[in-house]
């Protein structure tokens, strides 16, 4: 009994051991497949630590092709001889030997990425060396004509390979696509086509029946190449109006429009010429139009726009008449292009001003309100029908100031003058000139009356020109040296002692011996009046008798102005009977003294206006 129980106690421990070593196994193989697959797995040690490594690889080789292209980009800017071909290639093998260099690829240790020649730089990474794919690098156009393409396929690594070609409109979606039958080779022509037109052409690359690759280009039928069409250098025969040649390279019939600046061709404005053609009668401001044209078919345009840019010649700029205030010039000037502007075609300016002085079209001008023997420089544009402008400058010196030349009133306008008052220090005699001319010489007269003077009786009137003289004598501040003094109304006589002349003769009255009339007041009245300078703050002697008679009298009468610039004949200072009585009457009217102005006077000061009146001095 007892022998039993240890006998099955005994199988018992037996089999937990069995079961217990099945497990362990189980656990052991488990735990092997997950080493294995640890460190052989594809996410493994080991195919980690080879994909650590060829990442580093990958990196290594980017970073050292991105440093050499880094050098070959400055070089690019410093070495007149770098081209992106042969000299990129050189330049790339002096510094990595053991890289590969073709025209879009460069390859590093088995890594290869993409190369932008143009730049230079590196592109995306492709792969593995050895493990690239065919792949189709460039379509090249060789040839174009108004209905044809001829293209050429670059390919790599796509050995056995052959070519399927495809076309369609370029605004057309891909189910569009023509493809065209052909020798499967790397150049195709597409024929039958028309222009101008944008197409897409598309190539596929096939290895044993399978497309492995395709790329695209796009195309533009009828356009011009650089030179396909040229235009001769403009020239201008006529004023106005220019002339070019039109030559094309190729053998297809030109044509030409000419549309002025703001417009496109029209349909219908197109004009057949020869190849070395001239154009002729072309306008200013116009552009010129060429295309090729095959059956229906044209090209784009070539255009050249005809516009005059050629500035304007100055002949001759010179000063023709010099004062002291002012410089007279002419220009002569030509423009055999689009020919002188019709208006404003002259502007002159004054020193270095901004702003002209005046515009000609005849090309004189006068500078004026000038200092005196000053020098300036004077510039003019001229200005041709497109808006060129040529300038000119000249140096000119006005000449001396002479008062004559200050003083001048030619049109009668009204000028100021101040002179010292003699009798009273303090103050000064303000005048306008009165004249300035050969006749008179220069005489100016003052604005106001400036004292009464009292005339009575025949033999104030005899001797009134004397009287009324010697008291304007009295303000001459200069002396007779420099000024004459006389009373307005007294006829000035121009001779070398510049003196008056008193009267013109005499005549006897019942034994009185009286001067005649004399007519001298109407020169100084009718200039006072032309300026409107006659009227003034008082009635004023006008230095001029009269002689009439009554019933058994005669009248010695003396002019007057009254305070509104009227002429008075009605002060009658002396009478005589026919008993030879006389009798006679007292006036006092003002004196308006005129001076006039010899050599040796000086302007000092002042521009002639009334609120700075000229100042004069020795």
């Amino acid at each position: 009994m007892v022998k039993g129980k240890v006998q099955n106690l005994l199988n018992k421990q037996n089999g937990i051991t069995l079961v217990a070593l099945v497990v362990t196994i189980v656990i052991l193989i488990i735990l092997a497949v997950v080493s294995i697959n640890a460190i052989f797995g594809d996410n493994g040690l080991i195919k980690s630590a080879q994909k650590g490594k060829l990442e580093q690889e990958k990196a290594e080789a980017r970073e050292r092709l991105s440093l050499v292209l880094a050098d070959a980009y400055a070089e690019k800017h410093i070495n007149e001889k770098y081209n992106q071909d042969e000299f990129l290639d050189e330049f790339i093998y002096a510094q990595e030997p053991d890289a590969e260099v073709d025209e879009v690829e460069i390859s590093l240790n088995g890594h290869t990425f993409e190369l932008d020649r143009s730049v230079p730089q590196l592109g995306d990474y492709i792969g593995e060396a050895g493990n690239l794919p065919p792949v189709i690098r460039r379509i090249d156009v060789t040839n174009k004509t108004l209905s044809e393409i001829s293209v050429k396929v670059t390919s790599a690594r796509a050995e056995g390979a052959t070519y399927k070609y495809s076309i369609k409109k370029l605004e057309e979606d891909e189910g569009a696509y023509v493809e065209k039958e052909g020798n499967g080779g790397v150049t195709y022509t597409f024929i039958g086509l028309t222009s101008p037109e944008k197409y897409t052409i598309k190539v596929d690359l096939v290895i044993d029946g399978e497309i492995k690759n395709s790329k695209t280009a796009d195309v533009v039928l009828g356009e011009l190449e650089e030179g396909t069409i040229k235009f001769g250098p403009v020239t201008w025969p006529g004023v106005g109006t220019a002339s070019t040649t039109i030559t094309t390279s190729t053998s297809y019939q030109l044509q030409y429009q000419i549309v002025s600046e703001e417009n496109k061709p029209t349909d219908g404005g197109w004009q057949n010429i020869l190849n070395a053609g001239t154009i002729q009668n072309i306008p200013n401001k116009s552009s010129v139009y060429g295309r090729l044209v095959e059956g229906t078919n044209t090209s784009d345009y070539a255009v050249l726009v005809v516009k005059d840019e050629i500035k304007p010649t100055i002949n001759s700029f010179e000063a023709i008449e010099t004062t002291s205030n002012s410089i007279k010039v002419q220009v002569s000037a030509t423009d055999n292009e689009s020919g002188l502007s019709s208006r404003n075609t002259y502007k002159f300016y004054l020193d270095d001003e901004e702003t002209e002085k005046g515009t000609s079209t005849d090309g004189t001008f006068t500078y004026e309100n000038l200092s005196g023997l000053t020098g300036y420089k004077l510039r003019v544009e001229v200005y041709d029908n497109a808006g060129n402008a040529e300038e000119s400058t000249i140096n000119v010196t006005t000449k001396e100031v002479t008062i004559e030349d200050a003083l001048d009133i030619s049109d009668n306008q009204k000028v100021y003058v101040e002179i010292p008052n003699k009798k009273d220090p303090e103050n000064t005699i303000l005048c306008n000139v009165l004249y300035n001319d050969e006749t008179n010489g220069l005489q100016i007269i003052s604005v106001s009356t400036i004292e009464t003077v009292y005339l009575s009786g025949i033999d104030q009137y005899n001797d009134v020109i004397n009287i009324l003289n010697a008291k304007a004598e009295e303000y001459n501040y200069f002396g007779s040296k420099y000024v004459e003094a006389r009373c307005v109304g007294c006829r000035p006589v121009k001779d070398e002692y510049l003196g008056y002349e008193s009267g013109t003769g005499e005549t006897n009255w019942w034994g009185h011996t009286m001067k005649n009339t004399d007519e001298n007041y109407s020169s100084d009245y009718n200039k006072m009046t032309a300026l409107g300078i006659a009227s003034t703050n008082n009635n004023y002697w006008l230095a001029s008798r009269i002689v009439g008679s009554g019933s058994g009298y005669s009248n010695f009468i003396v002019r007057y102005v009254n305070v509104a610039g009227a002429l008075i004949t009605a002060a009658n200072v002396g009478r005589v009977y026919n008993n030879s009585n006389t009798s006679g009457g007292g006036y006092p009217y003002g004196l308006r003294p005129v001076f006039t102005l010899k050599s040796g006077i000086k302007i000092t000061g002042g521009d002639g206006s009334y609120y700075s009146p000229y100042s004069l001095g020795v």
